[in-house]
């Protein structure tokens, strides 16, 4: 067995952190929001679900609405970097200059959304991907065997299907953990590119509405 593996310091406990990168030149925006998570195994689904329901998805919450209903951002995904015992769910984008904020304003929105708003049709979307026929990994042979590797060396646990149904019990549990995780003490804001005139006020300001 490998030795304890600790958590960063402040982890999940911190402000809000904002950080600049400036690229003069560029004014097609990088960015990436991304929360700190503690979790359990059972914890675990209930996680990867609503990851998928906001973002990982063709059909999830942010690609529907940033990309194709306000078409701030033709490349907008979410997923989450699994540590043993803790991990972080990442929310990245482009974005032009002029929109970052309004397309903050709509991700902050929907971030809000998943503490309240999750139905069953949501679940009837992504449940299929991770418990009955696991198309994400049928159809590509070489991230299932990344995955089983992963899991056995860095997770230290088995690979299995996710443990959770379409059922109300599971819409509590996974608007329960959005609130629990999507919150501005253990958020980060990451911006690469021209950030002359964006102040981390005008990003606080958005971020204090969750």
């Amino acid at each position: 067995m490998f030795s304890e593996i600790e958590c960063p310091r402040y982890f999940h406990r911190r402000k809000p952190t904002i950080v600049f990168k400036n690229l003069k030149d560029d004014y097609t925006l990088e960015v990436n929001v991304s929360f700190d998570v503690t979790y359990d195994e059972k914890m675990k689904d209930v996680l990867t679900i609503l990851n998928c329901i906001l973002g990982e998805g063709v059909g999830s919450k942010l690609q529907r609405c940033i990309r194709e209903e306000m078409c701030y951002s033709s490349d907008i995904a979410s997923y989450i970097e699994w540590y043993r015992k803790y991990a972080v769910l990442h929310i990245r984008f482009s974005v032009e200059k002029k929109n970052l904020l309004l397309c903050l304003k709509e991700i902050i929105m929907l971030l809000n959304d998943m503490k309240r708003a999750v139905v069953r049709e949501d679940l009837d979307v992504t449940l299929p991907f991770y418990t009955t026929n696991q198309m994400f990994l049928e159809d590509d042979t070489e991230e299932m065997n990344f995955q089983l590797a992963y899991h056995v060396f860095i997770l230290e646990s088995e690979y299995k299907k996710v443990n959770l149904d379409n059922s109300p019990n599971s819409i509590v549990m996974i608007q329960q953990t959005a609130m629990e995780i999507l919150t501005k003490k253990n958020m980060s804001v990451v911006i690469v590119g021209n950030t002359k005139g964006i102040t981390k006020k005008s990003i606080l300001e958005i971020i204090e509405d969750m």
